[in-house]
């Protein structure tokens, strides 16, 4: 009888052992998942700012007695990708904290070095829409014919400012 006891303790502990393995090798299975597609977005992300740098070079060699978005097209556009990248950057943020806090991750498990290298580039990505649309409303602001208009007082300015 006491080997039976014992036997059944031996079964009992290998069954626990497998459940807990499997769900280790599972947690596992989900850290390298998110690693390698935080890592492959924050690839996508530097090549689309990349891209977005060439296009802003481009920009700037353009004669200068020309605007550039007198339709403000394109900074609206700069703007709806900037908003979407302030979008990212919350979110990812959000995650990343909840990484830092999960217990069952450690710093060696790269979740959270992941998460920060894809916020980065988001930022990056981010800062550079921003200096984009402010280089170009600068560019174009500066092309526009003074009015003539000569305002005694700043309440005036503001109520013409008002009317457009």
């Amino acid at each position: 009888m006491r080997v039976h006891v014992q036997s059944e303790f031996t079964l009992s502990t290998v069954a626990s052992v497998q459940e807990v393995t499997a769900r280790n090798l599972h947690l596992l299975q989900t850290i390298e998942s998110t690693v390698n597609r935080l890592s492959s977005d924050a690839h996508l992300v530097q090549s689309i700012s990349r891209a977005f740098d060439e296009v802003f070079a481009a920009i700037k060699q353009r004669p200068a007695e020309k605007a550039i978005d007198p339709d403000g097209i394109i900074c609206g556009a700069l703007r709806k990708a900037s908003d979407a990248a302030s979008r990212m950057y919350g979110t990812c943020n959000a995650k990343r904290q909840a990484a830092h806090e999960d217990k069952r991750l450690n710093a060696d498990d790269g979740v959270v070095d992941a998460y920060d290298d894809f916020i980065d580039e988001i930022h990056a990505m981010h800062d550079l829409l921003e200096e984009m649309i402010e280089w170009i409303d600068i560019h174009d602001a500066s092309l526009e014919l003074p009015s003539g208009v000569v305002y005694s007082n700043v309440d005036d300015l503001f109520e013409a400012l008002n009317k457009d």
